[in-house]
């Protein structure tokens, strides 16, 4: 082959080339053009189940102690990078005084908002690997659940700020893989209020308003989240709650 030949041929492959890049990046900037785009962790989805132990005050001095089942599908969003809310939808059940209630529908609303950052160890793979947070979560909720004789339904705000310590394991080697990537632990005092009917008793309030809560998160491979919450309001009555979703 002469020279000739051989530059024709290196020009004929180089312009090959240059049509694949050009194609390569035509498809990039198609894919980087549009309005907007979700990034992994900006949506979740799980499963809730809570169950608690609670007192609504009737009328005069009278109090119904209640054991409360409530079972949920949970899905939230993060739209600004301190803010985080959700929307829950489910069932509810009820049990009062030895009697079974029906399973009734429960949905509810929430978010936390957090304030106040304080960093203690930071990387810059990850960020803040340990660090306190300040903050407060808010939640309102209503469900229903049917007795024989009287029907009950009740409304339910949640006001609660926390501190909040992180630590994010992810940009560290591990000695076990499988432990989780990265850790949350919350506690503050919370504020409950509530509001409903039982039959001919209208109102039914929250016979204890305020309390404590303890929760903590853990953060698996693959965004997978498990989480544990607990309520206690006064020495009887309590909210206990299991929940596993997955960062998208």
């Amino acid at each position: 082959m002469n020279r000739i030949h051989t530059a024709m041929l290196a020009a004929l492959l180089l312009a090959g080339q240059a049509g694949i890049v050009r194609a390569a990046e035509g498809r990039l900037e198609a894919t980087s053009s549009a309005l907007a785009t979700i990034s992994q962790g900006d949506w979740n989805a799980g499963l809730r189940y809570q169950r608690d132990r609670r007192e609504f005050k009737l009328s005069g001095d009278e109090v119904l102690p209640l054991d409360i089942d409530h079972l949920l599908l949970r899905v939230g969003t993060a739209p600004l990078p301190f803010l985080s809310v959700w929307g829950e939808i489910g069932v509810s059940t009820a049990e009062a005084e030895r009697e079974d209630g029906d399973s009734g529908m429960e949905w509810g609303v929430g978010g936390y908002a957090r304030l106040l950052d304080l960093p203690i160890e930071t990387s810059p793979v990850v960020g803040q690997v340990q660090a306190i947070s300040l903050g407060v979560e808010l939640s309102y909720s209503k469900a229903v659940s049917d007795f024989e004789e009287n029907d009950l339904n009740w409304t339910e705000l949640r006001v609660s700020p926390l501190a909040s310590y992180t630590y994010d394991q992810r940009g560290e080697a591990r000695w076990f893989f499988y432990g989780p990537e990265a850790v949350a632990l919350r506690a503050g005092p919370v504020f409950v209020s509530n509001d409903g009917d039982y039959g001919d008793e209208d109102p039914v309030g929250e016979n204890s308003a305020f309390g404590g809560r303890i929760a903590f998160d853990l953060l698996w491979q693959g965004g997978w989240v498990t989480r544990f919450d607990g309520v206690f309001l006064g020495s009887d009555e309590r909210q206990l709650s299991f929940g596993i979703g997955k960062n998208f």
